[in-house]
C-alpha cells in the first residue's frame, strides 16, 4: 500500500498510541477490514493528499481511525454506505464496506464514519481492549 500511495503522490502517515492495544479478533478479518478501508481512502484521495492511520485508547476501547483528505461522501449517501451493493465507484460490487461492518461487529467492535464533501472522510473502528495473551505455538 505504501508503494501505491507514494507512486500516486499521496502521503501515508501514522499516529500511533504509545504501547500496544490488544483486541480479541481474527487476524484475517481485521486485515481485510483495514485493507479495504485503506484502499478506499487511497482511491478517494487526489495527488498531494494525505491518508492518516491513527490508533488511540479511549477508556477501555482501542480506537483505529483511517482518515483521508479525499473527495468525501455526500451527506445523503452516508446512511447507506454500509448496505450491500451500495457503491459510489465506477467498478466494484459495493460489498467492501458492508462486509467490513459485519466483520467488525462479529468481533465485538463498531465502525462509524464522518465525511465532508471536498474535505475528506474518517472511518473509526472501536474494539474492547483485552489483556495480552501469549500466542499459541503451532504444533511441529
Amino acid at each position: 500500500m505504501l508503494a501505491g500511495a507514494e507512486s500516486s503522490g499521496i502521503s501515508l502517515e501514522t499516529e500511533l498510541a504509545f504501547g500496544p492495544l490488544y483486541v480479541e479478533g481474527d487476524l484475517y478479518a481485521l486485515n481485510r477490514v483495514h485493507r479495504n478501508l485503506l484502499t478506499n481512502a487511497l482511491q478517494a484521495t487526489p495527488p498531494r493528499g494525505r491518508v492518516i492511520i491513527r490508533t488511540l485508547r479511549q477508556g477501555e476501547e482501542a480506537v483505529i481511525e483511517i482518515a483521508d483528505t479525499g473527495s468525501g461522501i455526500p451527506a445523503d449517501r452516508l446512511g447507506t454506505i454500509f448496505d450491500d451493493f451500495v457503491t459510489t465507484k465506477k467498478q466494484g460490487l459495493g460489498l467492501g464496506l458492508a462486509l467490513s461492518k459485519k466483520m467488525v461487529e462479529q468481533l465485538g467492535g463498531s465502525i462509524g464514519v464522518v465525511s465532508q464533501v471536498g474535505a475528506g472522510t474518517t472511518f473509526t473502528l472501536r474494539f474492547p481492549i483485552t489483556k495480552a495473551r501469549p500466542a499459541k505455538l503451532a504444533a511441529s
